[in-house]
């Protein structure tokens, strides 16, 4: 029964070291992604434009047409924009409808993340126009533009240019709702987090046509970049003193911040395994302990016959092994059904992975081995006398 609970110890050590191992494998890999943009000397910050100052779209549009300049200008300052998001930091998605390719009855409508987002937006992070334009170079008419990625444009217009296109938006189908042309094309960022595999793209609405009160100032900065935040909290102070200027945050900071939840659960779940595997290694020693402590006659027999030292020790060994490498090898076989569930919390890198199988295997009988040496040892030292 006591060897038969050790090697139960071990089989459920397994699954959880070969768990805390993917986490952590996806959340390097995650970390190395690519934000789609240059995040070095970004930096982000929440304006809120007060609604009895600002109570229409074009006072919040022309208080940002005037501030903006001003702030480009700083010393340190390269570019400025403004956007209603955060990458990497996820944002909402909302559901559309295409002009030409309308869904058919009972079909769900498509979603993507949707930015509203200034020119100058683009031209902070570095995000280049790849076709089209921007929307600074449209005619400013009464029909409403939008940019789109080069996912989404893959997604619903492979082989074809999405430029010319229309749609609206998917909670406002009745005639005479307003559509959206798409004006241009730009280079994929990571709009919805750094693990999302799910290739929506991203639609960016124009924010000259519906400008927000609370908005997101983007600014690139040569070499640090919150050593920009006091002049740029001064130049909005001088146009309206009751404008809050917070969430001040690095392209660095906001890339930690959306990996948390993944990095919290790695740390849980390595930590559970790792004291898993502490308690196993307790369970073969003590069980090992405690047989040579019963066999201490059987030992000395051994050794006074003419088996020696080590045929006491190959002894201890061999049977306190024999339960690690059957508790091993059923946590193996019982990896595979208890990895797959958590396939959604892993990025890059497949839950029956069999290198990492291996890699705890064989470091979780490495281990045992140590802590199945010790008694061993003590058992090799039987004066057969005593």
């Amino acid at each position: 029964l006591r060897r038969g609970l050790a090697g139960a110890q071990f089989a459920v050590t397994i699954p959880m070291l070969v768990a805390a191992g993917l986490l952590l494998v996806s959340l390097n890999r995650i970390q190395t992604e690519s934000y789609g943009f240059d995040p070095e000397g970004v930096v982000s910050m929440l304006v809120t434009l007060p609604g009895e100052n600002y109570p229409d779209w074009p006072d919040v549009l022309d208080f940002w047409r005037t501030t903006l300049p001003d702030i480009e200008a700083l010393p340190g300052v390269l570019a400025v924009g403004v956007a209603d998001a955060r990458p990497p930091i996820p944002v909402g998605e909302n559901n559309f409808v295409l002009e030409d390719r309308p869904a058919m009855d009972g079909e769900p409508q498509s979603v993507a993340p949707w930015i509203t987002a200034d020119p100058g937006f683009f031209r902070t992070l570095g995000v280049r126009v790849v076709e089209g334009d921007l929307y600074a170079d449209v005619p400013a008419d009464t029909m409403r533009h939008a940019l789109v990625d080069q996912q989404w444009a893959e997604r619903y217009y492979s082989g074809e240019s999405p430029v010319g296109r229309r749609f609206r938006s998917g909670g406002c189908t009745v005639d005479g709702c307003p559509w959206v042309e798409i004006v241009g094309v730009v280079e994929d960022v990571k709009t919805s987090g750094l693990a999302d595999t799910r290739g929506l793209g991203t639609i960016y609405y124009d924010f000259s046509r519906d400008s927000y009160s609370s908005m997101r100032l983007h600014v690139r900065a040569q070499g640090d970049a919150l050593a920009v935040i006091p002049g740029i909290r001064n130049v909005i102070r001088e146009r309206d003193s009751a404008i809050p200027v917070g969430e001040v945050e690095t392209a660095r900071e906001l890339a930690t911040q959306s990996v948390a939840g993944r990095r919290y659960t790695s740390t849980l779940v390595t930590l559970v395994a790792v004291v898993a595997l502490f308690l196993s290694i307790i369970g073969v020693y003590g069980v090992m302990s405690y047989y040579v402590r019963q066999h201490v006659r059987e030992l000395g027999i051994r050794i006074a016959l003419g088996g020696g030292p080590e045929s006491a020790l190959r002894m201890v060994v061999v049977r306190g092994m024999a339960v690690a490498v059957a508790g091993t090898a059923v946590g193996i076989v019982a990896t595979p059904a208890l990895t797959r569930p958590m396939s959604s919390l892993l990025y890059g890198v497949s839950p029956n992975h069999p290198f990492m199988i291996a890699v705890v295997a064989g470091a979780t009988l490495t281990v045992a081995l140590i802590a199945t040496i010790i008694p061993a040892r003590a058992a090799a030292r039987t004066d057969p006398a005593v």
